[in-house]
């Protein structure tokens, strides 16, 4: 067990319980737009906690922060408060990634991460 992957998304829903406010985990990817299109669709939820792991940087294959930017578009298009709660993200060494972050980021209406490099990171786009 990722007891580090288990904790990212269980925080999430322990604040729902705190909140009183019903919460659900979505079976949609989040790499996959269609899929949170339909989810959104079937569950008209009023937010969205874009909950992932270390899958922002230029040491990842591009396609994931492309298919992310698609699917918190999707998000936003629905009208939903979208926030961001990563495990780390960067660095971003290179133009393309660069420059999916600097598309992607401003979509979230909030971003946490968990160090400092992350939060230089963000920072730096």
């Amino acid at each position: 067990c990722n007891y580090g992957d288990r904790l990212m998304y269980l925080t999430p829903m322990q604040q729902c319980e705190r909140l009183r406010i019903q919460c659900i985990l979505s079976p949609a990817s989040p790499y996959k737009p269609g899929d949170i299109k339909k989810f959104v669709e079937e569950s008209r939820p009023d937010a969205a906690w874009y909950v992932l792991g270390y899958a922002f940087g230029s040491t990842f294959d591009n396609s994931g922060m492309k298919n992310s930017k698609e699917g918190v578009e999707v998000l936003k298009k629905a009208g939903l408060h979208v926030s961001l709660l990563p495990q780390a993200v960067g660095p971003f060494k290179n133009k393309k990634t660069q420059s999916l972050a600097r598309q992607l980021f401003p979509l979230f209406d909030y971003i946490a991460v968990r160090d400092a490099e992350s939060v230089k990171a963000v920072k730096s786009v």
